[in-house]
């Protein structure tokens, strides 16, 4: 027997639909669909020119376990989402460089006057571009139009695909051999020193590898990138729910950090473990004995950044053996973590991963915080992806007064 009808169909057949019709809202960018749109764009707002235009994409990429990276250069997780970046680039025939990105005003700058730095967000994001056509145009004034749908709760996939794509369609002009490592160091530093934030590498190294499906293993050390196969959509979901734009905390919070991250390196020095230059080597099994030796001030930190780096080696062997809860679970531990000892999430965030592991009988694996933005990452089996949105979002309305905006990635 069918439930009561609503609007002409059976109200479970509805929910069918529903979900269906969330689960369709899945889609890799075309990047030729957005180099035509970016041509285009660059010809409607500075004309037809005679120079060539280049074009160059960059995927935007979100951090599965990658914040400890930022802060020194141990291993991250991260998995390519359906966003990214379009540039469009010529040369100009003026005298200044001309910008323009889509839905937004354009603006100019003369290459060879440095602009002041660092920034904050969301200004930032004009810094970075500027900045990047400075190091990459050769000293040349440039005309670019910029696609880009990264969404805003991402900072560090926004700010990582936004460099790399725009210095992927300058050295087209410049050093068409520019290697993805040295592309990916320099936008790093760009990154870095716009906002004055300490910037992990592994974004920019993943912008820079054309991995649309499967998850990417960096160790940011060596500078050596991984791809691990990641198992069809139909089989594994994915959402992320935003309750804001930008940064979760302010620029200082994580020069705090940093500080404090290289602060227990020396303290860990000076008791007992005179070999260790970074927490990278800090041996899991001796992470107690480190703990007992550190500053009360500093334990949280030591803690968060030794476990983090460890779970993604766990993360790992969940994804050789398939074991997508095993692989939530750790996500669910990374936020934890985030919350108690490194306290960079708050309660808007806790209360979206809570509602996550109030579903694990009905199919969701696991949820943590994405990165440094106002956003969430869930997995777990593709239908109760959906369901998970329509919950988390009628309860996240009740307690906070607001909808939380999901995607479905």
């Amino acid at each position: 027997m069918h439930r009561k009808r609503q609007n002409g169909s059976p109200a479970l057949t509805r929910s069918i639909l529903h979900t269906l019709d969330r689960l369709r809202g899945w889609e890799m960018p075309d990047p030729d669909q957005l180099a035509v749109r970016a041509r285009a764009l660059l010809e409607e707002r500075y004309g037809i020119g005679d120079q060539p235009i280049r074009v160059a994409f960059a995927q935007g990429y979100v951090g599965l376990m990658c914040d400890h990276t930022h802060f020194f250069n141990g291993f991250a997780l991260l998995l390519p989402i359906p966003f990214g970046t379009m540039v469009a680039a010529r040369r100009a025939t003026g005298p200044m460089s001309r910008v323009v990105v889509e839905g937004s005003e354009p603006w100019s700058f003369d290459v060879n006057v440095p602009t002041d730095m660092p920034t904050s967000w969301p200004s930032a994001f004009g810094t970075i571009i500027e900045e990047t056509v400075r190091v990459f145009s050769g000293g040349s004034q440039v005309e670019l139009a910029v696609l880009v749908n990264v969404p805003e709760s991402c900072p560090e996939g926004l700010f990582a695909s936004v460099g790399v794509a725009c210095a992927r369609a300058l050295t087209k002009f410049t050093d068409p051999s520019a290697a993805s490592p040295g592309v990916a160091e320099a936008v790093t530093d760009i990154i870095t020193r716009s906002l004055d934030w300490p910037f992990s590498i592994a974004y920019a190294l993943a912008a820079s590898a054309d991995i649309t499906r499967n998850f990417v293993l960096v160790d940011a050390q060596t500078r050596e990138l991984l791809p691990m196969e990641a198992p069809p959509r139909d089989k594994l979901g994915w959402g992320l729910i935003q309750v804001g734009s930008g940064p979760a905390r302010e620029e200082k919070f994580y020069r705090s950090r940093k500080k404090k991250a290289d602060q227990v390196v020396a303290d860990l020095r000076m008791r007992g473990f005179e070999q260790l230059t970074s927490l990278r080597d800090l041996d899991h099994a001796d992470l107690q004995r480190a703990l007992t030796v550190a500053p009360r001030s500093r334990k949280g930190v030591l803690r968060y950044l030794v476990t983090e780096n460890r779970r993604v080696q766990k993360m790992i062997a969940a994804v050789r053996k398939e074991d997508w809860q095993v692989f939530g679970a750790m996500l669910m531990m990374s936020h934890a973590s985030k919350r108690t000892d490194w306290e960079s999430t708050n309660s808007r965030l806790d209360y979206i991963v809570e509602q996550a592991e109030t579903m694990s009988i009905e199919g969701i694996h696991g949820a943590c915080m994405a990165g440094r933005g106002e956003s969430v990452i869930v997995t777990g089996q593709p239908f109760a992806i959906p369901t998970y949105f329509d919950r988390v979002e009628q309860a996240f309305k009740q307690k906070f007064g607001d909808t939380p905006e999901a995607l479905l990635i």
